[in-house]
């Protein structure tokens, strides 16, 4: 009777949605299958993938699988659970979600390599004449290998003669995970098979094992002279069990910083935390401080009390900006034990930080969203710092999670403590902790008691009607002048980069704008282009109007380059630092502009919203708001919840330590609501109202949105998709969703793709995704190659 093939699925890393199941041949089979990366065979080509799953059942035929690159799982079964979670809840591939969550040294495609196997053979074909053998000759230099994308000029027909003459082979090349061998020890396994047929240098490294139990990976290699196939069939046939070395835990650096006097709120705070820690239970809390109250000090309390319990701890903050300088606070505390990681490492530098995490090495890592998958084994502890930050949500591409929500769900899992923390709470977060699912902890005051920051409003339209003020106010140049007379600083925000957000044909009125998109082209004077925001395309700012061929033209708006002039112009006599992404994609840029100003070389930063978050300047004695109305206006129903945070954000930055502070707030709107509770510092009444008007239109928290983008290169064709897809979905859905559209999105145009918007309001996301995906994945829409169908689901950027 024939065996039973042994079966595994595995989720490939491409275009595949769908695992695919492959058949386990004797040679790879191992009690730790699941979680390993294998090449198998797809079509004429080999792809790398993951083993989600062993022992299915599955009656079609099965190709087998071809090998198995690593020593052990790169994903564990918890983080594969987290993975098929955000797989189902956001709809994304569960080959896509993994490759999420690994670094991409892991998830690189394959690569073919040719390998001669006769030189004999090739150069005898090289002598009779035959053009590729003389290629791969002269091209292989006498190596025994070369890349196959060097025949691309080949055709199939002369590369399989050589093959089918035994001159060269080609196979596939995929990135190990044996960056560092010295990593791994060998270990006696407790199934070893005395009858098992080894060769005698195998028997002597076995039974070496038997008689001392483990030994270091490298040196048991060595000593009895294996090569890394055989440690691998050892392995596989269970003679032997390779694993990491326990992790070596460096001891904290001593704390520098200046000393920590917990307030009374903060001593409450930290205790309640420091009790949650160690009952070894899942617990959520939000941390409420105003800007100034010592939230930091709290987080660094509870991690430090996470690391002596031995666990370990995440911290998420929203930019890399953010990270880069809550990473220098933070390492004064915690060394080498401390690990930052983000998308502007290299991806050998972010492999190294996974890997140290994932032994143990590290035991707290900081970064942005995608830090959120660091495979801790020991976690327990997640700081989401700035919690209602929208930088939290993917936006692109699959899969579209939410950090700060998954920092709870793993939390849950993990049974581990979750802080989500912030001066200005997302109005979500607020109503879970005012209903109880969350622990609330308030930090109502600053530290050493000093006041929030004095708030000035200032009329716009009073500052453009006085000729030459404009954008910069009398009563703002005036307090400027004052905070220097007093030896502070000052930080402006504008949240608006680039020269111009517009520019117009002085003659006919035309607007240029992004061939690709329906907005604005803005231009960026510091490089004379016009560039679209959205898409990345730019152009040569021009010499005549496209339609009209005038040569005069005007600028529309402010950005922060024009404000830097406008600044060094009207305050000649005050350095001024511009701190936007323009200015800090350099690497080491954002360092540099962050202390030259902590350092006092500077008294003066403008910059965008990546100046409102986290900073703690301590001689920071003014901060001015050019204008207040650039987000309060976007057609999104969270508009009002993101002005008031971003102006509450960036007014606590003064007034923090040496100087009293004070917050000159530039608008068009004086008596708006949303401006005056901002300007008092009011969260709670701004809450109160809008948690009011969120319960009475069915909006977050009361529901989950999700929202279905159609987008098309053809106008009417998306249109056409979008009316039928809401059909279906009404159908479908009706008693478990409310259905609004399909409308043509706020920007129409994206990328060279007309859009149209779907938006489901549901009490259960759980039971409408399973449905949901159904029908986005029919056959109809994906072999529409003509349409795309995009789903977010708790979707932060209705646009």
């Amino acid at each position: 009777m024939q065996k039973a093939r042994k079966l595994a699925e595995v989720c490939l890393f491409g275009s595949i949605k769908k695992p695919l199941t492959y058949h386990i041949p004797d040679e790879l089979q191992s009690p730790d299958l699941i979680g390993r990366r294998v090449i198998v065979p797809l079509g004429k080509r080999k792809q790398l993938g993951v083993i989600t799953t062993v022992d299915v059942n599955f009656d079609g035929q099965t190709r087998p699988i071809d090998s198995l690159p690593d020593l052990q799982p790169v994903i564990s079964t918890a983080d594969l659970a987290l993975c098929r979670f955000v797989s189902e809840y956001y709809l994304a591939s569960l080959g896509d979600t993994i490759r999420a969550l690994l670094p991409q040294p892991l998830t690189s495609q394959l690569s073919q390599r040719v390998q001669i196997i006769s030189r004999e053979k090739l150069d005898q074909l090289a002598i009779e004449g035959n053009a590729l053998a003389q290629f791969v000759q002269a091209k292989s230099r006498g190596r025994s290998m070369i890349a196959s994308h060097h025949l691309q000029s080949y055709s199939r027909a002369a590369i399989e003669k050589l093959i089918e003459a035994g001159v060269i082979e080609v196979d596939w090349n995929v990135q190990t995970t044996r960056l560092k061998e010295e990593d791994y020890q060998v270990e006696r396994s407790e199934h070893t098979d005395p009858e098992m047929e080894l060769t005698s240098r195998e028997r002597d490294a076995v039974d070496y094992l038997s008689e001392w139990g483990i030994a270091d990976l490298v040196e048991w290699r060595k000593t009895h002279r294996l090569t890394r196939k055989q440690i691998q069939e050892l392995a596989a046939a269970g003679a032997v069990r390779i694993a990491e070395k326990p992790p070596f835990v460096e001891p904290l650096k001593p704390v520098t910083p200046r000393e920590f006097v917990p307030t009374t709120a903060q001593e409450d705070a930290i205790t309640a935390l420091n009790s949650a820690i160690s009952s070894d239970k899942f617990e959520p809390f939000l941390l409420h401080g105003v800007t100034g109250s010592g939230k930091t000090e709290v987080y660094v309390a509870a991690i430090q009390h996470a690391v002596k319990a031995g666990k370990q701890a995440i911290v998420l903050v929203p930019e890399i900006g953010l990270a880069q300088a809550i990473y220098l606070r933070l390492e004064n505390v915690f060394g080498s034990s401390l690990g930052l990681i983000h998308s502007r490492l290299t991806a050998r530098s972010r492999y190294e930080i996974w890997n140290k995490a994932r032994s143990g090495k590290l035991q707290i890592v900081l970064g942005p969203r995608s830090a959120i998958f660091t495979p801790f084994p020991h976690l327990g502890l997640i700081v989401v710092d700035e919690e209602h930050d929208a930088a939290y949500k993917q936006a692109s591409p699959a899969p579209r999670y939410n950090a700060r929500d998954l920092a709870v769900y793993r939390a849950q899992k993990l049974g581990a403590v979750v802080v989500l923390g912030s001066a200005t709470p997302s109005i979500e977060s607020y109503y879970n902790a005012k209903s109880g699912k969350y622990a609330l902890l308030e930090l109502p005051e600053r530290v050493d008691g000093r006041d929030l920051p004095a708030v000035e409003i200032v009329d716009l339209k009073q500052s453009f009607e006085k000729k030459g003020s404009g954008y910069l106010s009398d009563t703002l140049i005036a307090e400027i002048n004052g905070a220097i007379e007093q030896n502070g600083q000052i930080m402006l925000l504008l949240n608006r980069r680039g020269f111009a957000p517009s520019v117009h044909c002085y003659s006919c009125g035309k607007k240029i704008e992004c061939k690709n998109c329906a907005v604005a082209l803005v231009f960026h004077k510091g490089r004379n282009r016009l560039m679209c925001h959205l898409c990345g395309h730019h152009e040569p700012y021009p010499d005549k109007c496209p339609s009209c061929q005038s040569n005069l033209f005007l600028y529309r708006g402010i950005g922060t380059e024009k404000m830097e002039e406008e600044l060094r112009r009207r305050l000649p006599e005050i350095p001024v630092l511009r701190m936007d992404l323009d200015s800090t994609r350099k690497q080491g840029s954002f360092r540099e502009i962050y202390m030259k100003f902590r350092s006092g070389a500077a008294k003066m930063l403008l910059g965008t919203q990546m100046i409102s978050k986290g900073f703690d300047f301590p001689d920071v004695a003014l901060v001015g708001i050019i204008t207040a109305d650039t987000t309060l206006e976007l057609p999104d129903f969270r508009a009002r919840e993101r002005a008031f945070q971003l102006l509450t954000q960036v007014s606590g930055r003064a007034g923090r330590h040496n100087f009293p502070g004070k917050v000159i707030l530039q608008t068009l709107h004086p008596t708006d609501a949303t401006i005056a509770l901002a300007a008092g510092h009011d969260f709670k009444s701004f809450y109160e109202s809008e948690i009011t008007e969120r319960e009475e239109l069915r909006f977050p928290p009361f529901t989950h949105l999700v929202l279905i983008a159609i987008e098309s290169k053809d106008a009417s064709m998306a249109q056409t998709v979008a009316e039928s897809l809401g059909e279906q979905l009404a159908k479908s859905l009706n008693k478990l969703c409310s259905i609004q559209g399909p409308i043509p999105a706020p920007i129409m145009k994206l990328r060279e793709f007309f859009r149209f918007h779907l938006l489901l309001k549901t009490r259960s996301v759980r039971r409408v995704t399973p449905i949901l995906d159904e029908i986005v994945n029919a056959k109809e829409l994906q072999n529409n190659r003509n349409v795309h169908v995009i789903v977010d689901v708790d979707p932060v950027d209705m646009m």
